[in-house]
Formats: C-alpha cells, structure tokens, sequence
C-alpha cells in the first residue's frame, strides 16, 4: 500500500511519458485549426498546464526529450517536446479509427530508454554499487571532516537520499545518478576513447543544488555537487544547454586559465555531450539553430554571494569578481556579458594556519564572447542576453546596440544597489519596495516593430541623474558620517552617469525602440519611495591594490579620473567615460574596501525582499525579464523559457499571452537529425498569439509516418513501463 504522503502527488521524477485529457471542457486547447490557436481562458489554461507537465519532467529526470499525449473528447494528438520546441500531430479521432491510438500507445510502451528520451551518458545507481560504498567511505574520512561547513553540508543534503539511516528517511527516495562528462584533451585519466566519442569520466550526483526555470523551453540549466570517481573528491558539476552558435562554457574556462585569470573556476572537465542536440527545429521556419547539450565539472564548491557577512566583505567580493572580469578582457579578450548576483560565488580556503579564508570567483562564463566576435559587429537581436534586472542603462534604451565592457561595469554598479535594497537600511518605505524594485529592476515592454524588450525607465533615468532613488540611511546618527557602501553607491552612479554623457546618442538612436526614436527628456527623479550561512565575517583573502596592478591602453587612457572617493558629488575633472577600461572601478573598490570607519559589527539585515510577494520568489537568477509593467495586464510571452513575469502571475499561467504585442522571436532554437516526427505539425512559442502563427507547418499524419523514434517492429516484446533509468536497482 502505498505511503499517505506519498497519495494524490504527481511524482515527476518518474514519469516516462504523460496524458492529459479533457473530457468536460469546451475548449480543445489546441484548436482543430493548425494556423491559430484559440484564445479563451480555458484555452490558455490547457496548454498552460500541458507546457508545465512537460518542464517539471525535463527539470526532474536527465531527458533530452520527452512525449506527451494529449486526448480532448474523441480527439487526441501526440507532442515531442524538448529544450527548443514542441512539435504536435494534427488532430485525429480515434473513434473513426481507434487503431491509431492503439497503434501509438503500442509504440510508446515498446520505445528503449534512448527512444523514450532518456540520456544515455546518466545511469540510474544502486546504492549497494560499489561507487556509492567508495563515496561514503570518502565521506567518513577525516579529510571530509576537514573541508569547510558549508561543503560538509552541502554533500550531505545532495546524497541523503544514501546517506540517511533507513528509518529517517521520507516515503520516496530520488535516484543517484552516475552521469559522464566529457574530459579534457590533455587528460590522461579518463575512461576508454573510440572514434569520435570522446573521452568521459564519471560522477555521482544525487538531489540538485540549483534548479532551472519551471520553463519547458530554454538553457534548462542544472547544477549537483558531485563526486569524482576517479579524483575521489566532490566537485560541482553544472548541465545546460546552449545555442550551437554561442561558445562552450568549458572552452572559455579553458582559456581563462591558460591566461591565468584569477577569481575564476578551476575547471576539471567538460564539454558538448556528442550527438546530443535538440530536434524541434527542424520544423520551424524561422528558427534553424540547433542547442546543444553542455557539461562541466569545476572544483570549487562555493555559496551564494548573498550569505556575506557584512558590507565591507561585499566590497571586496565584488573587488574579487571585477579582478577576474578585468583579467579576461585584458589578457584573454573575453567578455562576460552576464554580470548578476548568481553569477559571482563566496569561495572557502584554508589556509596554513588552518583558518577559513574567504574571497570570491565569477562565474558562469556561457554567455561571454571573445573580443574578435564583438570587434566583427555582433549586434543584439533585441532580446537582450543577460540577466534583465542588472542590464546597462544604454542597453535597455537602446536593445539593438552592440555590447560593450561599459554595460558589463555598469552592471556591477546596479548590483550594488541590489544588495544595498536587499540587505541594508534604507528610506524606502516597506509598503513601498515592491513596486520599487518593479520599476527599478523588473519593468519590462515590447516593442512589436523592432521586435525587442525594452524598460526600466526609472533605472535610466537614475544614470542620466547621478544618483539612486534610495539612501542608506547613516552610519552613525549622531554623527551623520554616510556609510562607506553609500558612498560607493554615489560614486559609481556618478559613473553611471558621465559614461551616458559621454555616449553618442544621435548615432545609437537607430537601434532604439519606435517609440523612442525621439531624444529622452533629461528629467529629474524624485527620491521619494517609487509606486546569513556565513555565522561569522571570518578571514578575508588579502588581494593586491590596484597600485599594485597594471591596466593595458587597448581601451583608453588609464589617467585617473578621481583620485577620491571621498567626495562623490564632484565630477571627475575629464569627459572620458570612466567605463572605456576596469582602472576607475577597481580602484573606487580598492579605496572603499581599505578604507576606515566600516562597521565594528555586521551592517547586514535580514533579507528585506522576503514576503513581498511575487517580488519575493522572482530573483534575478533567469536572465531574462520577470516582471511586466502593470500595462501587460497580467500577460505573459511564452518566449523560448524566456518569459516576462508580471506581477501576480501563477506558474500554471506563465506560458501564455493574449496580447500579439507580447510574442517575441526567441533568441535561439535547435537543429538536429530528421527525427520521428518528420511529418507533424510544429507549434513553436507563439502560443496564445492572436497573429496567425506563420511557424506551424500543417501536415499528415504523424502516426503514419515512418521513424526510427516511434516505429518498431511489431514482434518486439512490449517493454513495462518504468524502466531501469527513472527507478530505483
């Protein structure tokens, strides 16, 4: 009998496959017409929970792809979808032919895992196997007891589904996996080569550390603390997918370290998993990339930026951070493009004296680009790659024009904003954040003509004044000395500013949106309110002073602009945008971090954007935009796993927009091999588009046509359902 806890839940780490019928409703969610889609509620609502079906399948169970059946009254149709589309049958009626249906479900029972979806370089694990008995030996060794707290836990929470005594365990336990990797040229210990699959080395993941978007579409990114079976340590192994046209993370970790950028990863392994690429686009006209299935391994387990300690340790973590993003473009040519709170992690040493020492890296390097691709005139496509709540100023006034170092260092200084509104005391009132951080971080439109996003006036407007919208309130009360962060807010927005000054706004007006062709009026913000793990500050790395440092020419003159800091409200005596090179913004760290009068004690509050609301749940963690402006009215585009969410949104609606001006062309898709569905009906994410959807290419049947997917041979024995990959040996 099954457990009580366990009755009425939908247990996606195991499902093969999943049906949704509808029998009552009046609405087919996907119409009998292939060229458009109904639009009532009920619609909507349809394909909304089918979509969502499908992302908790491809976020829980290692699927490069996954098929659903989708039965409305005598009515059904079969979809395929994976990390780039979903490709549907036309409708057929089973009550005129039932040997259709009976025919599909015979070939979805008898499909191998590899046909069914199921990666084959990830395996189910026993936990009697001798990989597991080797990890838990590794973790009741003294060495394990003597690496940071936060790795101890870290390992344990991910493997307690072997770790914890029978009897403390819940109803259900999820799988270990045993997944390979690809590994290095140059390494030598490595599992056996052949032809043009390469080398692999082999890890053990259990329970996820970060999860992706509930999205079925987009990069579906997920990230395990692991164990090495060959080093016999833990790791942290990350698994994504990637447009075919974008640079292999693993390869740019690569280079960073042959360079000897600091504050970086060190990566172990890594690579795109051979044959492994996404097949929806094969249907759709517009979109003909393919996405590609990407693994690494790096060795540092580390923590969120948000668990520093105090505001002073913030400084220097984003000292760390900026260091390497200095090194790479300096010495590397590459560029990060990606500069966000999740994006820089708090790393753990010990060091002789056998003390904690805390700095910090920057990561997540798979969005960056090499200095010779921006030279060649990459321009953005409008959808703005990035995380939206930290984006240049110019890049949301100006979504076409082509990136550049300034909107990466502007970005570090709107990431200091976020954790001053996040973590510290300020004058924005509580009844007042919300909305706040909408408009400062999360206002989102779209332009139909240019097909972009666009939004954050209210940011712009702060850069194009000097100055945030908010204060820290003082240091000391008595005195009324501003806090060291305040000042540092203050300078790097006058930063802000002189690089918008400094920027040729007649030329960069062709790639603004149409209805910003005209110049924005320079307007004067009001600063009214707009409608820790760490237990202790600990040892920080002793990193070098700029002094210390040497910063090319290739971008610019290296004169100081301000030799201070101490008076923020001054401009700096030059023209020149101070963002043309790293040399004003390392130093103002620098100064700050080394300066006197930081707080005796911790100046961290708890987290002030807890029980917001929607706000709350909706960090910056998805590079894309999140919140709408309260014009969408509640809408949403299904945009690739890219999707605005406004205000209030439930998941089981994020997938669907009633408004035409809402869809958007998606930034990248998939290309692979002619699949099983190659005479099918292609929906791609214009679902819920009033415009007629010009990418569904209209067909026969799908059940008919040949495939090497879903067509076997008729004497194989049918295979039960649940196979040795999505249960338990």
């Amino acid at each position: 009998m099954a457990s009580p806890s366990l009755i009425g839940r939908c247990l996606y780490d195991f499902i093969r496959y999943f049906l949704e019928a509808q029998f009552a409703s009046d609405d087919d969610a996907y119409g009998s017409a292939p060229e458009e889609l109904p639009l009532s509620d009920k619609a909507i609502h349809g394909r909304a929970q089918i979509a969502e079906y499908a992302g908790e399948v491809l976020e829980r169970q290692p699927c490069l792809f996954v098929y659903s059946l989708y039965v409305y009254k005598q009515y059904f149709r079969v979809q395929k979808w994976d990390r780039n589309g979903m490709v549907m049958s036309t409708r057929e009626d089973y009550k005129q032919d039932p040997m259709k249906l009976i025919r599909l479900i015979y070939r979805l029972a008898k499909m191998s895992d590899e046909q069914a979806g199921y990666d084959p370089t990830v395996e189910v694990i026993g936990e009697e196997s001798i990989e597991i008995q080797m990890m838990k030996e590794t973790i009741n060794a003294s060495s394990f007891r003597a690496l940071p707290a936060h790795i101890q836990w870290g390992v344990r929470d991910a493997m307690q589904d072997v770790l914890e005594p029978l009897e403390q365990r819940g109803a259900w336990q999820r799988p270990l996996y045993r997944v390979s990797v690809p590994a290095l040229v140059d390494d030598t210990a490595t599992s056996e080569c052949s032809g043009a699959h390469p080398c692999l080395r082999d890890y053990i993941i259990g329970r996820r550390k970060t999860r992706p978007s509930p999205e079925p579409f987009g990069r579906g990114t997920r990230g395990y603390i692991a164990f090495d079976l060959e080093a016999k340590d833990f790791v942290f192994l990350k698994d994504a997918w990637r447009a075919s046209s974008s640079n292999a993370e693993a390869d740019v970790y690569s280079e960073l370290q042959k360079h000897g950028v600091p504050y970086v990863p060190t990566l172990r392994c890594g690579g795109d998993l051979h044959g492994q690429c996404t097949s929806s686009n094969e249907y759709l006209k517009m979109f003909n990339e393919p996405m590609l299935h990407h693994r690494l391994v790096i060795t540092e387990i580390g923590q969120p930026l948000d668990e520093y300690y105090d505001s002073q340790a913030l400084c220097l973590f984003l000292y760390c951070a900026l260091t390497a993003h200095w090194k790479a473009w300096e010495d590397a040519g590459i560029l990060h493009r990606d500069i966000s709170d999740n994006n820089i992690i708090i790393v753990t040493n010990i060091d002789e004296d056998n003390e904690e020492v805390l700095s910090a890296v920057l990561i997540d390097w798979d969005l960056s680009k090499y200095r010779s691709q921006l030279a060649n005139g990459e321009v953005s496509d409008g959808n703005l790659s990035g995380t939206w709540a930290f984006l240049s100023a110019p890049r949301l006034k100006y979504p076409g024009k082509r990136w550049e170092l300034a909107d990466d260092l502007e970005a570090f200084a709107h990431l200091v904003d976020w954790f001053a509104l996040k973590y510290h005391d300020h004058d924005v009132d509580r009844e007042d954040l919300a909305a706040f951080l909408a408009s400062r971080f999360y206002d989102c439109k779209y332009d139909e003509a240019t097909r972009s996003f666009y939004g954050c006036r209210e940011k712009t407007i702060d850069v194009q004044n000097g100055r945030s919208r908010f204060t820290l309130r003082f240091a000391d009360p008595e005195t009324k000395r501003p806090q060291n962060l305040a000042i540092l807010i203050d300078t790097l927005m006058a930063f802000c500013k002189l690089h918008w000054d400094s920027l040729d706004h007649v030329s960069l007006s062709r790639h603004a949106v149409a209805r910003h062709k005209e110049q924005l009026k320079e307007t004067t913000a009001s600063a009214s309110g707009a409608p820790s793990k760490v237990k202790g500050k600990g040892k920080l790395a002793h990193v070098a002073p700029p002094g210390l440092l040497t910063i090319s020419e290739k971008n610019g003159p290296s004169q100081p602009l301000a030799s201070s800091i101490s008076s923020p409200a001054h401009s700096p005596p030059t023209p020149l945008s101070p963002f043309r090179n790293h040399l004003e913004m390392i130093r103002v760290l620098w100064e700050t971090y080394a300066k006197e009068g930081w707080p005796t004690t911790t100046d961290k509050k708890d987290d002030q954007f807890k029980g917001l609301g929607p706000i709350a749940q909706l960090q910056p963690d998805s590079r894309t935009p999140k919140i709408l402006s309260s014009s969408l009215k509640g809408r949403s585009s299904f945009v690739k796993g890219k999707s605005p969410l406004p205000f209030g949104m439930s998941s089981s609606k994020r997938y669907e927009s009633a408004s035409g001006v809402e869809s958007s062309r998606p930034s990248r898709s998939s290309h692979t091999r002619p699949s099983s569905l190659s005479r099918a009906t292609v929906y791609n994410v214009k679902i819920g588009s009033k415009r007629k959807a010009t990418d569904i290419m209209t067909s026969s049947e799908f059940i008919e046509g040949s495939s090497r997917d879903v067509s076997l041979h008729p004497t194989d024995s049918p295979e039960i359902p649940g196979s040795k990959r999505n249960r338990i040996e």
